[in-house]
C-alpha cells in the first residue's frame, strides 16, 4: 500500500470503532489480503468475511475479553452499511452475480453478523 492511500485511510478511518488511523491501515492491509471475487462460493465470501470482522473484533477488544454489546452494535450498523454499499463503484461483477440470482454482498453480511454473535 502506497503512503497516499495509508493517509487517505487514516484521516477517513481513524476514531471510527475506537480504532487509530494506523491500526484502520493495518486492518486493511489484512483484509486486502483477503479479497474474494463476486463469484467466489456463498461459503468462501462468509468465511472470509468472519475473518476480516474477527480481525476488527480483535483490534477492538484492546486486551479485553468481549466487546461490550454498543460496540457490537455499532460494529454491526457499519459493517452491514459497508458490505451493502460494496462494489457500488465498479458495479458489473455484482450485478453479473444478481443475474445469477446472488447478492454477494448479504453472504457478506451473513459472515459479519455470525462473527459479531460468536
Amino acid at each position: 500500500m502506497d503512503e497516499k492511500r495509508k493517509q487517505y485511510i487514516r484521516v477517513l478511518y481513524g476514531g471510527k470503532l475506537g480504532l487509530s488511523g494506523d491500526e484502520w491501515v493495518d486492518h486493511v492491509n489484512f483484509s486486502d489480503s483477503l479479497t474474494v471475487p463476486y463469484d467466489a462460493p456463498r461459503e468462501e465470501r462468509i468465511r472470509v468475511s468472519r475473518l476480516k470482522t474477527l480481525d476488527l473484533i480483535n483490534r477492538m477488544k484492546k486486551g479485553k475479553k468481549d466487546l461490550p454489546w454498543w460496540r457490537k452494535g455499532q460494529l454491526a450498523t457499519l459493517g452491514i452499511g459497508h458490505n451493502f454499499v460494496q462494489g457500488f463503484d465498479n458495479p458489473a461483477p455484482l450485478w453479473e452475480s444478481i443475474k445469477r440470482g446472488r447478492f454477494p454482498n448479504a453472504e457478506d453480511i451473513v459472515g459479519l453478523l455470525g462473527a459479531i454473535r460468536d
